[in-house]
């Protein structure tokens, strides 16, 4: 469905695969349905609302990408985060399902370009629209959802998305046509289920990293929502709160672990939106450890997330989150 939106400020087109019912200048937060029928494959006409199977360059990576929709202007999330004159930001709404056998674990803006009516491509910009799909860990069976932004001219007018796996490096790239006058109809079918973890708060998970001896017996101890800094001073941006988990990390190993462990953290929402930690606000905060065998340390990792959003689970891994073994704590 196409919406224009006219006042003082221009006019606002959104481009999404259904009618989420949202007021007109929103990004949609429900999903639309995951088609019943095998996903567009690529070479194939595809548009705002299809799904393209893509393989990654590791053994068993496929994820299946789906465009939700296109924001044209966005506006941005944070006020002082504007694009410089003559440009406008405009915000791609994605669906990341893992549809292989091993964990997919990218910075999926870094796949992205979108091309215009001269053939000219614009690469994402860092920022600007929330949620931004950010860097996800994601499981074989669940999904994540999120905006890339672009800073665009104002007078380019985009006609494709491009996308590929591995931040781009991928052989195969999907594509999708952007048609801002055509109404697209909705995918049928239901959501395929996401994958729920079995763990939740006080259980406990023992990861690897990617060192030998590396070994950490890693316990969510609780999780504090809302939580208050510890600073007065210091408070959440306008409708969002702040969520602090409180970890703690046994070293299980023979070897010293040396981290940011709030670098391999992130939340997770019911919509399937991700969201990485924020400096620690709530005390006594994580840090930056070094942990001998044997010996623990505990500490929180502060969040800021939308007021109205409903957390689904905790991930968490080593190495500043690029350990290949990942843990995840059910929320709910």
């Amino acid at each position: 469905m196409m919406l224009m939106i006219t006042g003082c400020g221009g006019t606002t087109t959104i481009v999404t695969s259904a009618d989420s019912g949202l007021p007109p200048t929103s990004v949609p937060t429900t999903l639309p349905p995951t088609s019943s029928t095998p996903a567009v494959q690529p070479g194939v006409d595809a548009k705002v609302g299809s799904t393209l199977d893509l393989q990654g360059e590791s053994d068993g990576e496929q994820m299946s990408v789906t465009l939700l929709a296109v924001v044209d202007p966005a506006k941005p999330s944070n006020p002082y985060d504007r694009p410089s004159r003559g440009k406008r930001f405009i915000g791609v709404q994605i669906r990341m399902q893992n549809s292989g056998s091993a964990v997919y674990s990218d910075s999926p803006s870094n796949g992205a370009q979108l091309i215009d009516t001269e053939d000219q491509g614009w690469d994402p910009t860092i920022g600007g629209v929330d949620p931004d799909i950010g860097n996800p860990k994601i499981t074989p069976g669940d999904s994540r959802v999120g905006l890339i932004t672009f800073a665009v001219p104002n007078g380019v007018k985009v006609a494709t998305l491009q996308f590929a796996l591995d931040s781009g490096f991928a052989d195969q790239a999907g594509e999708w046509m952007i048609d801002h006058t055509q109404r697209h109809a909705a995918d049928s079918g239901t959501p395929s289920a996401t994958s729920e973890p079995t763990a939740g708060p006080g259980d406990t998970i023992t990861l690897n990293g990617y060192d030998q001896g590396e070994t950490m017996a890693v316990t969510v101890v609780k999780v504090v929502d809302p939580a208050k800094s510890s600073d007065p001073y210091d408070r959440p941006s306008r409708g969002h709160r702040y969520v602090a988990v409180e970890l703690r990390l046994s070293n299980a190993g023979t070897t010293t672990y040396n981290d940011s462990p709030s670098n391999g953290a992130a939340l997770v929402d019911t919509q399937s939106h991700s969201y990485q930690s924020n400096f620690g606000s709530v005390e006594p905060d994580l840090g930056s450890p070094r942990i001998a065998p044997g010996d623990s340390r505990v500490g929180y990792i502060t969040f800021e997330v939308p007021k109205q959003a409903k957390l689904r689970l905790f991930q968490f891994a080593l190495d500043s989150g690029f350990a290949e073994q990942t843990g995840e704590w059910a929320l709910h």
